[in-house]
């Protein structure tokens, strides 16, 4: 029994330890280990990268991988995040995008001293509206360098990030306006029917009553 209690934690031990040694070693700022850009893309798109670390200090760095196995791509991308310390000390200003071509999943992770501009809805904008329509017509650089494009543009341009996240809480607004409009046509709808029905079992309630 000691025995293969031994095994059992040395097992954990391991797959513990090959968990925390599976994340790329980052050299550049795009990883394309899915090989899903051509050698002229990757460098056009990393040039763009070094440039913006250079006028900014900002670091945002692109990794495509084949595919996540066993995790979420919300691990791993903060597993490789932190592994690599993406972004200057002190300033935790990294943003990394990761993409699993076999997953067909995509996540923006945003060090803690650009979320206050990156938020987790302009994050899921930019993926639902930028990347996404791409990605369904197998055009991953487009999609990926597009969503580069504007993240830099709205770290260099207030107003434009301003303005795009008045127009997510303008479509939150609606969105949420259309679904208290529905839940109020199904209250009243179901207090109707309701009615309706009781109100036809209460007149059968009263006839049988007045033929007893």
């Amino acid at each position: 029994m000691r025995k293969k209690a031994f095994t059992l934690v040395f097992l954990l031990g391991y797959l513990f330890a090959a968990a925390q040694q599976q994340y790329y070693e980052l050299r550049d700022f795009v990883t394309d280990s899915a090989q899903i850009f051509t050698a002229a893309q990757v460098f056009d798109l990393n040039q763009k990268l070094v440039d913006f670390e250079k006028e900014t200090t900002n670091q945002l760095v692109v990794v495509t991988i084949d595919k996540l196995d066993f995790e979420t791509i919300e691990t791993y991308a903060n597993g490789l995040f932190n592994q690599n310390g993406i972004g200057q000390s002190g300033k935790d200003n990294g943003l990394l995008v990761l993409f699993s071509k076999f997953d067909r999943e995509v996540r923006i992770e945003v060090g803690y001293g650009l979320e206050p501009y990156i938020t987790d809805a302009v994050a899921s904008r930019i993926i639902r509206n930028t990347m996404i329509p791409n990605f369904k017509d197998e055009r991953y650089y487009e999609g990926i360098d597009a969503a580069v494009n504007q993240m830099i543009n709205f770290l260099n341009d207030p107003e434009a990030l301003a303005e795009f996240k008045s127009d997510i809480a303008a479509s939150e607004r609606k969105a949420k306006t259309f679904e208290n409009i529905f839940l109020g046509v199904f209250a009243l709808l179901f207090v109707g029917g309701g009615g309706f029905s009781f109100f036809r079992g209460y007149r059968t309630l009263i006839e049988v009553f007045r033929g007893v």
